[in-house]
C-alpha cells in the first residue's frame, strides 16, 4: 500500500511540475505570437551606460510597458552586447536580464537581447534596425531552427547627468537557452566542426538563405577565438547532424548598410555582391531547399514590406530579392551562381 501511495505521489508530481513547465513555456513562447509591436520604456542612467561602453559591468534599470494584464513597471539589468557595434554605435547592443516573477507579456522570460538603431536620429539607420527584424522574420519562414523577435517601439528615459530621453524602434530577440528549449535540443559546445557533422538540409537551408540576403558574415566550421562554435551562428544537436541557426544579419546585402564590407579575401567588392558559402557535400538537398524558398517567396516579399522603412529602402530590397527569385528560378543561373561556387 505504500507503494502505491508513492507511485501516485511521484505520479502527481510530476504531472504538475509538467505541467507548470508546459504553462511557463506558452508564456515565454507568447511573446513571439503576437507580432504588434511592443511599446517599451527603458529607464536607466544612459549617460553613464554610453559613455563606459564596459561589457563587463551590469546596470540597473526599469522596464515598463502595458499589456492586456495590466500596466507594469519592474526592475531589471542591462549589459551591453557585440563587438562592432559596442566600437562604432551611438548606442551598443543590449541584453535585458529578468529577475524572478515577471508579470505579462514577458512572463516565463530569463533573458532579452535587444536590437538598438545603433545611430540616434537618423531614417537611414531606422531602415536598418527595422530590416534586420524583417530578416529574421523571413528566415522564420523557412525553417523553425531559427530566432524568434518581435519588433518594439522603445523610448529610452536617461536618469543620468544628460537627462536625455529619446525614442526609436528595436527588436528583442529570443534567448539562445529559450530557443533550446523550446526545440527540446542541446548546444553544440565546441570551437570546431567538421562540414560532415553538419545536417545536411538544415544547413542547406541557411547556406541558401545566406545567398538570399547577400551575407558572408558568418562560420558554420569555427568559433571566434576559443568561443563555442561558431561566428554569428548558434549550433544545435540534431538527431541527423549539427544544425546552424543564424543571426546578427546588420551586414547583409538585403539591408546594405553603409558601415557593411564583405570580409577580405572573398573576392566581392560590396556586400550587395551575392556569393554562395554552401558546401558542395550538401548540394543533393538545394533542389529541395530552393523549391521551399520558391514556395514563401510571397512571404519573404511581404515581411520587407514594412511601412516603417522609406519606400527609397522598400523598393531597393524589392530589386535584391528580384535578382535572388531570378538566380533560382532559372537552371544555368541555379549551376553558374550555386552549384559552381558551392566550397
Amino acid at each position: 500500500m505504500r507503494h502505491l501511495v508513492l507511485v501516485f505521489t511521484l505520479l502527481a508530481t510530476f504531472t504538475v511540475s509538467a505541467a507548470v513547465s508546459a504553462a511557463v513555456s506558452a508564456n515565454a513562447d507568447s511573446l513571439f505570437h503576437d507580432r504588434s509591436p511592443l511599446a517599451l520604456r527603458l529607464v536607466a542612467d544612459f549617460t553613464s551606460i554610453l559613455e563606459a561602453k564596459d561589457k563587463s559591468s551590469v546596470y540597473p534599470a526599469r522596464l515598463i510597458w502595458a499589456d492586456d494584464t495590466g500596466q507594469h513597471d519592474i526592475s531589471v539589468d542591462l549589459t551591453l552586447r557585440g563587438n562592432f557595434r559596442l566600437n562604432h554605435c551611438e548606442v551598443p547592443g543590449l541584453r535585458i536580464e529578468f529577475n524572478d516573477d515577471v508579470p505579462g507579456v514577458f512572463a516565463g522570460q530569463n533573458k532579452l537581447k535587444l536590437v538598438t538603431q545603433c545611430k540616434r536620429d537618423s531614417s537611414m539607420y531606422q531602415d536598418y534596425v527595422i530590416q534586420e527584424y524583417d530578416t529574421y522574420q523571413a528566415f522564420e519562414l523557412i525553417t523553425d531552427y531559427s530566432f524568434k523577435s518581435r519588433l518594439a517601439r522603445t523610448t529610452y528615459e536617461d536618469t543620468g547627468e544628460g537627462q536625455a530621453s529619446w525614442e526609436e524602434w528595436s527588436f528583442v530577440i529570443e534567448d539562445w537557452k529559450a530557443l533550446q528549449q523550446r526545440l527540446d535540443l542541446s548546444a553544440y559546445k565546441e570551437n570546431r566542426i567538421n562540414r560532415d557533422q553538419l545536417d545536411p538540409l538544415t544547413t542547406a537551408e541557411l547556406s541558401l538563405f545566406q545567398y538570399l540576403i547577400g551575407n558572408t558574415d558568418y562560420s558554420l566550421l569555427k568559433g571566434e577565438g576559443d568561443e563555442p562554435c561558431c561566428h554569428n551562428v548558434k549550433v544545435l544537436i540534431g538527431e541527423t547532424g549539427l544544425i546552424p541557426v543564424p543571426y546578427d544579419f546588420d551586414l547583409a546585402g538585403v539591408i546594405d548598410a553603409t558601415y557593411a564590407a564583405p570580409p577580405i579575401g572573398l573576392g566581392i567588392n560590396e556586400v550587395t555582391e551575392r556569393l554562395y558559402r554552401g558546401f558542395c557535400a550538401h548540394n543533393a538537398e538545394l533542389a529541395k531547399s530552393i523549391e521551399k524558398f520558391k514556395s514563401v517567396k510571397a512571404g519573404i516579399y511581404a515581411a520587407y514590406e514594412n511601412d516603417e522603412v522609406r519606400a527609397k529602402a522598400r523598393k531597393k530590397t524589392t530589386r535584391f530579392l528580384d535578382r535572388f527569385y531570378k538566380d533560382i528560378e532559372n537552371e544555368k543561373r541555379i549551376d553558374k551562381k550555386i552549384l559552381k561556387t558551392c566550397r
